[in-house]
């Protein structure tokens, strides 16, 4: 886990500038002038931060099923995200659930 999760635009962005999950994000985010800070409701924002949460689910699965060889402390990291941003990661969490072919109704 990173001490200061943070967002990046090619660099690192301001301390305000907070990753969702336990570790930096770098994408090429629609910053403000002065990159410190993004608006995570813009088009393009959402989309990489849901490409972020798909990526991050995807490597804690993989991880879980012993393709990646990791710490299973980082399946933790991976897939839980706070603030807003957390309904990003469920959608990302129930899309993988279902291409594994597991319904949440019969759980």
């Amino acid at each position: 886990m990173v001490d200061a999760p943070r967002l990046f635009n090619f660099l690192p962005m301001d301390d305000y500038a907070v990753s969702p999950m336990a570790g930096h994000i770098d994408a090429p985010f629609f910053a403000d002038i002065d990159r410190r800070s993004i608006k995570s409701e813009l088009p393009l924002n959402k989309h990489l931060l849901e490409a972020a949460a798909r990526t991050a689910a995807l490597a804690a699965l993989s991880i879980v099923d012993g393709k990646m060889e990791l710490p299973e402390s980082s399946v933790i990291d991976l897939a839980a995200w706070s603030g807003g941003h957390s309904s990003i990661a469920s959608v990302a969490g129930s899309l993988l659930i279902g291409a594994r072919g597991v319904s949440l109704t019969n759980m």
